[in-house]
Protein backbone atom coordinates (compact mmCIF):
# COMPACT_ATOMS: atom_id res chain seq x y z
CA UNK A 1 0.00 0.00 0.00
CA UNK A 2 0.95 3.40 -0.66
CA UNK A 3 2.81 6.06 1.94
CA UNK A 4 3.91 9.39 1.65
CA UNK A 5 5.86 9.22 4.55
CA UNK A 6 8.81 8.68 5.59
CA UNK A 7 10.72 11.63 3.30
CA UNK A 8 13.88 13.66 4.14
CA UNK A 9 15.47 16.15 1.87
CA UNK A 10 18.53 14.44 3.11
CA UNK A 11 21.01 13.35 1.41
CA UNK A 12 22.09 16.14 -1.09
CA UNK A 13 20.26 15.96 -4.62
CA UNK A 14 21.41 17.67 -7.77
CA UNK A 15 18.84 19.21 -9.73
CA UNK A 16 18.77 18.17 -13.18
CA UNK A 17 16.04 18.49 -15.64
CA UNK A 18 14.48 15.53 -17.41
CA UNK A 19 15.05 15.33 -21.12
CA UNK A 20 11.75 15.86 -21.81
CA UNK A 21 11.96 19.00 -20.16
CA UNK A 22 14.50 20.73 -21.92
CA UNK A 23 13.46 19.73 -25.50
CA UNK A 24 10.28 21.76 -24.88
CA UNK A 25 12.36 24.20 -23.45
CA UNK A 26 14.61 24.58 -26.37
CA UNK A 27 11.86 24.88 -28.95
CA UNK A 28 10.37 27.87 -31.04
CA UNK A 29 6.68 26.92 -30.39
CA UNK A 30 4.01 26.75 -27.70
CA UNK A 31 5.09 23.51 -27.19
CA UNK A 32 4.07 22.01 -23.36
CA UNK A 33 6.27 21.16 -21.07
CA UNK A 34 6.46 17.61 -20.33
CA UNK A 35 3.18 15.97 -19.49
CA UNK A 36 3.48 12.53 -17.59
CA UNK A 37 1.30 10.86 -14.68
CA UNK A 38 3.31 12.58 -11.94
CA UNK A 39 0.63 15.38 -11.69
CA UNK A 40 -2.19 13.53 -11.73
CA UNK A 41 -0.60 10.32 -9.48
CA UNK A 42 0.26 12.68 -6.95
CA UNK A 43 -3.48 14.16 -6.85
CA UNK A 44 -5.06 10.99 -6.60
CA UNK A 45 -2.99 9.38 -3.92
CA UNK A 46 -4.57 12.12 -1.77
CA UNK A 47 -7.89 10.26 -1.59
CA UNK A 48 -7.14 6.80 -2.86
CA UNK A 49 -4.44 4.06 -2.47
CA UNK A 50 -2.16 3.13 -5.55
CA UNK A 51 -3.77 -0.01 -7.51
CA UNK A 52 -7.09 0.44 -6.40
CA UNK A 53 -9.80 0.36 -8.57
CA UNK A 54 -10.90 3.76 -8.41
CA UNK A 55 -6.79 5.00 -8.76
CA UNK A 56 -6.88 3.41 -11.70
CA UNK A 57 -9.76 4.21 -13.24
CA UNK A 58 -9.79 7.64 -12.63
CA UNK A 59 -5.62 7.90 -13.81
CA UNK A 60 -6.50 6.49 -17.00
CA UNK A 61 -9.65 8.89 -17.49
CA UNK A 62 -7.54 12.07 -16.28
CA UNK A 63 -4.63 11.13 -18.57
CA UNK A 64 -7.17 10.51 -21.57
CA UNK A 65 -9.13 13.54 -21.46
CA UNK A 66 -5.83 15.51 -21.32
CA UNK A 67 -4.16 14.20 -23.91
CA UNK A 68 -7.30 14.42 -25.68
CA UNK A 69 -7.57 18.21 -25.46
CA UNK A 70 -3.96 19.04 -26.00
CA UNK A 71 -4.35 17.01 -29.32
CA UNK A 72 -7.21 19.12 -30.34
CA UNK A 73 -6.28 22.76 -29.28
CA UNK A 74 -2.51 22.84 -28.86
CA UNK A 75 -1.20 22.55 -32.57
CA UNK A 76 2.47 22.47 -31.66
CA UNK A 77 1.70 19.06 -30.26
CA UNK A 78 3.12 17.93 -26.81
CA UNK A 79 5.65 15.70 -25.15
CA UNK A 80 4.35 13.07 -23.10
CA UNK A 81 6.33 10.21 -21.46
CA UNK A 82 5.17 6.81 -21.27
CA UNK A 83 6.62 3.37 -19.64
CA UNK A 84 5.81 0.40 -21.92
CA UNK A 85 6.16 -3.27 -21.42
CA UNK A 86 7.13 -4.54 -24.76
CA UNK A 87 5.53 -7.88 -23.57
CA UNK A 88 2.00 -6.04 -23.69
CA UNK A 89 0.02 -6.36 -26.33
CA UNK A 90 -2.39 -3.58 -25.00
CA UNK A 91 0.60 -1.40 -24.79
CA UNK A 92 0.78 -1.51 -28.83
CA UNK A 93 -2.66 -0.66 -29.11
CA UNK A 94 -2.77 2.31 -26.76
CA UNK A 95 0.13 3.58 -28.33
CA UNK A 96 -1.51 3.44 -31.96
CA UNK A 97 -4.43 4.94 -30.57
CA UNK A 98 -2.15 7.75 -29.15
CA UNK A 99 -1.01 8.24 -32.63
CA UNK A 100 -4.10 8.57 -34.32
CA UNK A 101 -5.11 11.57 -32.35
CA UNK A 102 -1.91 13.47 -33.93
CA UNK A 103 -1.85 11.88 -37.34
CA UNK A 104 -5.33 12.23 -38.29
CA UNK A 105 -4.49 16.17 -38.83
CA UNK A 106 -0.77 15.27 -40.47
CA UNK A 107 1.35 16.03 -37.43
CA UNK A 108 4.17 13.81 -36.67
CA UNK A 109 4.66 11.26 -33.93
CA UNK A 110 8.05 10.13 -32.81
CA UNK A 111 9.33 8.07 -30.11
CA UNK A 112 12.34 8.54 -28.20
CA UNK A 113 13.28 5.60 -26.26
CA UNK A 114 15.81 6.49 -23.28
CA UNK A 115 17.71 3.51 -21.14
CA UNK A 116 20.30 3.58 -18.37
CA UNK A 117 21.16 0.86 -16.01
CA UNK A 118 19.56 0.33 -12.94
CA UNK A 119 22.00 1.96 -10.68
CA UNK A 120 21.69 4.89 -12.54
CA UNK A 121 17.91 5.49 -12.50
CA UNK A 122 18.05 4.49 -8.75
CA UNK A 123 19.77 7.62 -7.83
CA UNK A 124 18.14 9.89 -10.24
CA UNK A 125 14.96 8.73 -8.21
CA UNK A 126 16.68 11.31 -5.53
CA UNK A 127 17.12 14.34 -7.73
CA UNK A 128 15.85 17.14 -6.50
CA UNK A 129 13.94 17.81 -9.57
CA UNK A 130 12.30 14.14 -9.64
CA UNK A 131 11.26 14.15 -5.75
CA UNK A 132 9.77 17.69 -6.37
CA UNK A 133 8.06 17.22 -9.41
CA UNK A 134 7.15 13.79 -8.81
CA UNK A 135 5.72 13.68 -5.03
CA UNK A 136 5.02 10.04 -5.62
CA UNK A 137 9.09 9.51 -5.92
CA UNK A 138 9.14 11.10 -2.08
CA UNK A 139 8.50 7.48 -0.11
CA UNK A 140 12.01 6.56 -1.69
CA UNK A 141 11.76 2.71 -0.33
CA UNK A 142 8.84 2.32 -2.49
CA UNK A 143 9.69 4.10 -5.25
CA UNK A 144 13.18 1.99 -5.29
CA UNK A 145 11.20 -1.19 -4.50
CA UNK A 146 8.67 0.03 -7.29
CA UNK A 147 11.58 0.31 -10.06
CA UNK A 148 13.19 -3.09 -9.62
CA UNK A 149 10.03 -4.33 -9.87
CA UNK A 150 9.39 -3.02 -13.01
CA UNK A 151 12.61 -4.56 -14.09
CA UNK A 152 12.06 -7.64 -12.89
CA UNK A 153 8.97 -8.08 -14.63
CA UNK A 154 8.01 -5.84 -17.86
CA UNK A 155 10.17 -5.27 -21.00
CA UNK A 156 11.04 -2.09 -20.85
CA UNK A 157 13.63 -1.52 -23.73
CA UNK A 158 13.97 -2.76 -27.10
CA UNK A 159 16.29 -5.23 -28.18
CA UNK A 160 16.75 -7.45 -30.92
CA UNK A 161 14.48 -9.63 -29.26
CA UNK A 162 11.84 -7.30 -28.52
CA UNK A 163 11.68 -4.75 -31.61
CA UNK A 164 10.12 -1.27 -31.21
CA UNK A 165 6.44 -1.36 -32.79
CA UNK A 166 7.13 1.81 -35.06
CA UNK A 167 10.84 1.24 -35.93
CA UNK A 168 11.49 3.98 -38.35
CA UNK A 169 9.80 6.44 -35.65
CA UNK A 170 12.14 5.92 -32.74
CA UNK A 171 15.24 7.12 -31.48
CA UNK A 172 16.99 5.15 -28.64
CA UNK A 173 20.08 6.69 -26.29
CA UNK A 174 21.40 5.02 -23.45
CA UNK A 175 21.91 8.41 -21.20
CA UNK A 176 23.57 6.96 -18.49
CA UNK A 177 26.45 9.42 -17.41
CA UNK A 178 25.03 12.00 -19.51
CA UNK A 179 23.69 15.11 -19.04
CA UNK A 180 20.06 16.05 -20.07
CA UNK A 181 20.86 19.49 -22.15
CA UNK A 182 23.45 17.03 -24.42
CA UNK A 183 20.70 14.21 -24.72
CA UNK A 184 18.12 17.11 -25.64
CA UNK A 185 20.03 18.64 -28.67
CA UNK A 186 20.78 14.96 -29.80
CA UNK A 187 16.98 14.37 -30.20
CA UNK A 188 16.25 18.38 -31.24
CA UNK A 189 18.62 17.27 -34.40
CA UNK A 190 18.07 13.81 -35.00
CA UNK A 191 14.18 14.58 -35.33
CA UNK A 192 14.53 18.10 -36.93
CA UNK A 193 12.80 19.68 -34.91
CA UNK A 194 12.85 23.73 -34.56
CA UNK A 195 15.16 25.21 -31.72
CA UNK A 196 15.23 28.64 -30.13
CA UNK A 197 17.25 31.19 -31.81
CA UNK A 198 18.61 28.49 -34.37
CA UNK A 199 20.73 26.75 -31.80
CA UNK A 200 21.26 22.92 -31.84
Amino acid sequence: SWSPEPWSPEPKRSRVSGTGTRIAARRDDSIPSCFNLAGTIAYLLRYFPFKSQAFGRLNKLFREEIIVELAATNPAGMIFTYVWDLRDSSDKHYLEDLIGKFTSDFRDVCFLELCADQRTRLDRNRSENRLSEKPSKRNLDWSDDRLRAMDRDYVLNTSEAFPFYFPDQLLKIDNSGRDSQDVARQVIKHFGLASKSGRE
